[in-house]
């Protein structure tokens, strides 16, 4: 018996066909009939719906690909598409048709179940875990069979019981949604708050300007190293390492290195780092080691060490510095590239760009601010969690499927 009464569970295959046949009447359709194409990237995993369908001719569609009509509920198969939740009811298809990856197991529910009480029902965390519990094939070709579907128990109360359930969990997802949303300006406002007051300190000092270069004693690109997990002995930084002003020393992959190679390119407490290549948006941010370094951790070609001369510049504030607004806008015009998904600042065109630079002892009084503002940003954003939206989402889902909405 389930927690609604005396309704007991049913399979899914009892009351809805996995995976239907193809409809006779599609044999005699016009090959110019448009119909809704549905890759797999076009589900959107976090709201499972199908944000971004394609239109096609049926002539394109007919073989190779996954039918289904309006009110089936697609379910990804495959890894790790399954577990990111990419599952959705079919809804508002050209002519009623649609077309999808073969990656996709199609439910078509019967009279008993609505679409959205199965679609609700697979999206808990438990029944995705339970799923991959019973994958089939090799390691990165894993998928769920059909059988686990069919075979799958799901509480059935009656269709109009399911109609209420169904409204009250879209009502609650709703509020998840304006509390995700709350949560995404707060992090672009948390995110904005160093960079508005390294504006505000630039602006109110008015120190005068120079550039980089009058203030390193040298600059030195870093060395990539393959990955190995096989006898490793040393870690190399990867490009996430510089996202914070605070150089991320656990952001890194195992390698081997030989002693001379480890020597030469020991990331050190208070080095300095830009990124020399990234996108224009990421390009040229900065970090520095702020604490002790793990031995035998170095830093890629796609970082420069900037050597600073600290008789002119606390490395700390350099650090700081170069995220300033003026600054970055000045590493990302200089950048260089024919992707703008990939451009690059080299060390010479570094070392061109000119900053705001004031008395050492100036830059130690400022730190104390910078340092501040640093320190409230990333306390917004560790209470920013991501999963604790996602906790809420399935909370709600199990509290509906065990009776309690």
């Amino acid at each position: 018996m389930s927690a609604f009464g005396d309704r007991p569970r049913l399979s899914i295959g009892a009351i809805a066909t996995v995976n239907p046949r193809r409809d006779a009447a599609l044999r005699t359709m016009d090959d110019r009939l448009n119909a809704t194409f549905v890759p797999m990237a076009a589900v959107d995993e976090t709201s499972g719906t199908i944000a971004n369908p394609e239109v096609k001719v049926l002539g394109e569609l007919r073989k190779g690909f996954t039918p289904f009509r309006d009110d089936d509920v697609i379910f990804a198969k495959i890894t790790p598409c399954m577990e990111n939740g990419k599952s959705a009811v079919a809804r508002g298809l050209v002519n009623g048709l649609g077309f999808g990856s073969t990656e996709f197991h199609v439910i078509r529910c019967g009279p008993r179940v609505l679409p959205e009480w199965v679609w609700y029902f697979l999206r808990q965390r438990s029944v995705k875990e339970e799923a991959r519990r019973h994958f089939r094939g090799s390691a990165g070709q894993q998928r769920v069979p059909a059988d686990f579907l069919k075979q799958l128990a799901i509480p059935i109360p009656g269709v109009e019981e399911q109609r209420r359930i169904v409204r009250h969990i879209k009502e609650c997802m709703e509020r998840v949604d304006e509390v995700q949303a709350l949560r995404h300006k707060a992090h672009i406002e948390a995110q904005s708050l160093l960079p508005s007051v390294l504006n505000d300190v630039e602006r109110r000092y008015g120190w005068s300007r120079l550039p980089i270069g009058c203030v390193l004693t040298g600059t030195r690109n870093g060395r990539s190293v393959r990955a190995s997990s096989d006898g490793a002995n040393g870690r190399v930084l990867t490009l996430t390492a510089v996202r914070g002003v605070n150089l991320d020393v656990d952001a890194c992959k195992a390698v081997r290195l030989d002693q001379e190679l480890a020597s030469k390119y020991q990331v050190h407490a208070n080095d300095v780092f830009v990124s020399r290549s990234n996108t224009r948006e990421l390009v040229g941010l900065s970090s520095i080691a702020a604490g002790p370094v793990p031995s035998s951790t170095i830093y890629p070609d796609l970082l420069i060490k900037l050597q600073p001369d600290t008789s002119r510049v606390v490395p700390r504030f350099l650090a700081f510095i170069l995220r300033c607004p003026s600054v970055r806008k000045q590493i990302q015009d200089r950048a260089t590239g024919t992707s703008q998904s990939m451009v690059k600042i080299s060390g010479r065109r570094l070392r061109e760009v000119m900053i705001p630079l004031p008395s050492p002892e100036e830059q130690r009084q400022v730190l104390a601010t910078l340092d501040e503002a640093l320190e409230v940003s990333n306390q917004i954003l560790s209470g920013l969690q991501e999963s604790v939206v996602v906790s809420a989402r399935e909370a709600v889902l199990r509290r509906a499927f065990a009776g309690g909405l």
